[in-house]
């Protein structure tokens, strides 16, 4: 099935890049980034087809990226932060 966007890339050091399906734009779109742990360590708004996201203040690791419509989890993908 077709995601509703993609991460890019997936192993990042400083940053990375959320495209958006652009019919999803205005429609209570955002993403929480969680560590291994569970806890949220970044939370952000999606309002344009591309969206990036600054890791430069994460730890190195494994992370989950969960996008949100309306508050519903739509979508997950998985993020390596390497140092």
């Amino acid at each position: 099935s077709r995601g509703l966007g993609d991460v890019y890339k997936r192993q990042a050091q400083t940053q990375v890049q959320f495209i958006l399906l652009a019919e999803l734009i205005g429609n209570d779109m955002h993403l929480e980034l969680s560590d291994e742990s569970g806890k949220i360590v970044l939370s952000q708004a999606l309002t344009s087809h591309i969206s990036k996201l600054d890791i430069q203040k994460l730890n190195a690791g494994y992370y989950s990226v969960r996008l949100y419509q309306n508050q519903r989890l739509m979508q997950t993908e998985k993020l390596v932060v390497t140092r």
